[in-house]
C-alpha cells in the first residue's frame, strides 16, 4: 500500500490525477498548470479496518507538496510564476 502511494505521487504530472487520490488543498488551476511536481514530505500514517463482510478500508494522512508553473496570468503575479499550494493560501514566486 505505501509503495503504491509513493509511486502514484512520484508519477503524477497533473494537479488532479485520475489514477491517484491526491489534489491540492486550497487552489485549482488545472487548465493552466504546467510542470506539475508532487513530492511526499513524510511517510503516510495509515489505519486499516476489516469489516465483517471482508471489506478492508484504509484511511490516513499524507503530507505532500505540489508545485507547478501557471501558464496563464494571475493578478499580482508575474507570468510563469512558480506556484505552491498547501494548507492555507497558495503562494507564488517569480
Amino acid at each position: 500500500m505505501l509503495t503504491e502511494l509513493a509511486e502514484c505521487v512520484e508519477r503524477s504530472t497533473s494537479l488532479e490525477p485520475s489514477d491517484c487520490p491526491i489534489s491540492p488543498d486550497g487552489c485549482y488551476w488545472e487548465e493552466d498548470a504546467e510542470d506539475v511536481v508532487w513530492k511526499q514530505k513524510s511517510e503516510p500514517v495509515l489505519q486499516t479496518e476489516l469489516a465483517d463482510d471482508g471489506t478492508v478500508s484504509v484511511t490516513g494522512d499524507l503530507d505532500l507538496k505540489v508545485t507547478w508553473i501557471r501558464a496563464g496570468t494571475v493578478t499580482g503575479a508575474s507570468p510563469g510564476a512558480s506556484v505552491t499550494c498547501g494548507p492555507g493560501s497558495p503562494s507564488s514566486s517569480s
